[in-house]
């Protein structure tokens, strides 16, 4: 069960503490919570200790007294394995202690696991006076002396490997642990976790993504034949942080980890609203003006309630809006999620603000910005060519333009239009009507199953498109929106979806955060 803290801000009154990397700082909002503890896991070589160390520096030039604790590694072996960097780790603020299993004998009894440690003075066992078991409370006891310091990297949870046969009582030795960092000593604190096969702590590191507040997460990944790094923001409790994986690489002065994101912070100016405040921020400002936007689905998804916020944002600026619905969005669903809150129907479609390519005969309103595509009755057969239906649609397409005076946004169900033409001809009609009828300030939202259309026009779509959302249900029954593809927004990052009843219709909310976006 996960454990609760209090509000830290509340508790010590101090901002976070920096991890001395900026982006990480930003993905984190802020750093490191005081009287948190945070989790970083990693493979081996993946800059787990380097990443902890260059904490302890930027706690270091904040004059600040700072603790790093090595399970693994004596003191000899630390200045070996920093001395490639930029780090002081002679500083008078710098504490280092280890804390590690050696055999012995306690009080003269049969031969067991008792503490070693060494020093700042390098200084071995000598804390106690004696041999003492290798038990959670005594390796607290020794850690006390520190408790003056503001940050602590404990490095790593591998060296506890042999408190965790008693899993219950490890789980409270793990988490008095944790306390005596947290709030004994009110520090920021950094665990460090191995994942590796060659390791045994694999319950220390699970033990520890229930109790520690946040969770980072380094890895190794092969991009075009290359090992690249990369680094997430798995968890961070009550903080809509960035989840996003961020590539990093290991310079002198520790992690620099690249921007990513730095365009959300200066959303699109040129963009129209999505109605729906998360997925605006999640877009860096809405659907791009002067190019298509494609929203992805995997049929199960209820993309319409995206639409239906769509429809109402672009209303609300006062920009004309173009629907080729599909079948099962009749006006008496138009009137319901969109014109109950903006205007009757007829007033929209009188003031040529609305516009309907009625593409499977759905509509039953007689109005001239109603466009059926078919003919009724036998004449339904001549509507079935595919010339007609090129020839109607241009015609269509030039009756917009000409009655329009506002800029224009269209909702497109690419799929309707493959009822009755092929992969060309949709490409066709796409490409006459970008080249003859869509100004800088227009836009296209173009909705579609690549399964169900075909793999090879859906991939023609999503090339051209500036902007590619993909909205989905997932395996666990919760729905999610991640934008693929953008100029201007936070790609590779998944939102958990929530419908409403009302505008906007959607709630999107961010990964590991508590609030709506």
């Amino acid at each position: 069960m996960a454990e609760s803290f209090p509000d830290a801000t509340a508790q010590s009154g101090r901002s976070p503490a920096s991890t001395g990397d900026t982006v990480l700082d930003r993905m984190l909002r802020g750093g490191v919570p005081r009287n948190r503890p945070i989790l970083v896991s990693g493979g081996p070589g993946a800059g787990k200790s380097t990443l902890g160390m260059q904490f302890l520096q930027a706690g270091l030039a904040a004059d600040e007294e700072v603790l790093y604790v090595s399970t693994e590694q004596t003191l000899d072996e630390l200045h070996d394995s920093f001395r490639n960097f930029a780090f002081d780790l002679d500083a008078d603020g710098l504490h280092v202690t280890s804390v590690h299993a050696t055999p012995g004998h306690v009080f003269d009894d049969e031969e067991q696991l008792t503490l070693g440690t060494v020093g700042d003075d390098e200084t071995s066992v000598g804390a106690f006076g004696a041999d003492v078991p290798f038990e959670m409370e005594y390796i607290r006891d020794h850690l006390a002396e520190y408790d003056q310091c503001d940050r602590v990297v404990f490095d790593s949870v591998s060296g506890l490997a042999p408190l965790a046969d008693d899993t219950p009582r490890f789980r409270r030795g793990l988490l008095e642990l944790v306390r005596t960092f947290s709030e004994e000593f009110g520090a920021a604190s950094i665990f460090v976790a191995e994942e590796s096969d060659a390791h045994e702590d694999v319950p220390a590191a699970e033990l520890l993504q229930f109790t520690t507040h946040g969770a980072v997460r380094l890895t190794r990944e092969r991009v075009a034949g290359e090992y690249h790094r990369f680094l997430e923001v798995t968890k961070l409790r009550g903080v809509d942080h960035d989840t996003a994986p961020h590539e990093f690489e290991i310079t002198d002065g520790g992690i620099e980890v690249f921007a990513r994101d730095d365009r959300q912070a200066n959303p699109d100016a040129d963009a129209v609203t999505t109605g729906i405040a998360g997925l605006d921020r999640l877009t860096g400002g809405g659907y791009p003006e002067g190019n298509s936007t494609v929203i992805e689905n995997d049929g199960r998804a209820d993309v319409s309630a995206t639409i239906a916020g769509g429809l109402l944002g672009a209303l609300e600026a006062d920009r004309s809006v173009a629907l080729f619905p599909e079948p099962n969005m009749t006006p008496g669903w138009l009137r319901e999620t969109v014109c109950s809150h903006v205007a009757p129907l007829e007033t929209l479609l009188d003031e040529d603000r609305l516009f309907v390519v009625d593409w499977s005969n759905a509509w039953d309103v007689d109005h001239r910005n109603v466009f059926p595509v078919h003919l009724s009755g036998l004449w339904d057969l001549l509507s079935q060519s595919k010339f007609y239906l090129t020839q109607k649609l241009l015609r269509i397409y030039r009756t917009l333009t000409d009655r329009r005076t506002q800029p224009l946004t269209a909702f497109v169900y690419t799929e309707t239009m493959l009822q009755d033409l092929g992969p060309s001809d949709v490409r066709f009609q796409y490409n006459w009507a970008r080249a003859n009828i869509l100004t800088d300030a227009d836009n296209v939202v173009f909705v579609q199953n690549p399964v169900s259309m075909g793999e090879q026009l859906a991939e023609f779509y999503v090339h051209d498109a500036q902007q590619v959302l993909r909205q989905w249900v997932h395996d666990n029954g919760m729905e999610y929106v991640r934008l693929n593809k953008s100029a201007g927004g936070q790609t590779g990052v998944s939102r958990h979806v929530s419908h409403l009843d009302e505008p906007p219709y959607l709630e999107v909310r961010a990964s590991g955060g508590d609030g709506i976006e």
